[in-house]
């Protein structure tokens, strides 16, 4: 499914964040990867209080992805998904990212609102979304703990160092 919002061209073909993006882009995280905790986990490391800023990005909205507890994005004329900016993220953020998404989304270099450009991870055609709102507190209430167990450390046993 592609988005209503023309990606930038150049990176847009690439399934995942290019490594020379590393240090000089940021990355836009709308579900379950906007958690804080789970976001350290995925990428083994402590947050600083300046990696993860709050943005937004037009043009879509968030639903759950059928058959799953997370999300994915739809195109939406008009409406924006609330989420958090990761601060240009070295090679190994980068590298893990990257293995954590690459099997259900593909990386989309797309507009922020309030100006430049994030990469954000967009829903394959393999992961159709359901019409349900997805919304980050309720899923934190009901999901994270079993998440972070069963999938996080283990689909990032085998993660770039």
């Amino acid at each position: 499914m592609r988005p209503a919002l023309a990606p930038d061209p150049t990176p847009a073909d690439a399934a995942l964040i290019p490594l020379a993006a590393a240090g000089r882009a940021d990355v836009f995280f709308f579900g379950t990867l906007a958690h804080a905790a789970v976001l350290a986990r995925v990428l083994d490391r402590p947050l600083g209080p300046l990696d993860r800023v709050p943005a937004a990005l037009p043009g879509y909205r968030r639903v759950r992805a059928k058959g799953a507890s997370y999300p994915v994005l739809v195109p939406a004329p008009g409406r924006r998904v609330e989420g958090f900016l990761l601060k240009r993220p070295g090679p190994r953020d980068i590298r893990r990212i990257n293995h954590f998404e690459s099997d259900e989304y593909e990386a989309l270099h797309l507009p922020i609102a309030g100006g430049g450009r994030a990469w954000a991870f967009v829903g394959l055609d393999a992961l159709p979304p359901t019409d349900e709102p997805w919304d980050l507190d309720a899923w934190t209430r009901a999901h994270m703990p079993a998440y972070l167990a069963e999938v996080v450390d283990y689909w990032m046993a085998d993660a770039p160092g």
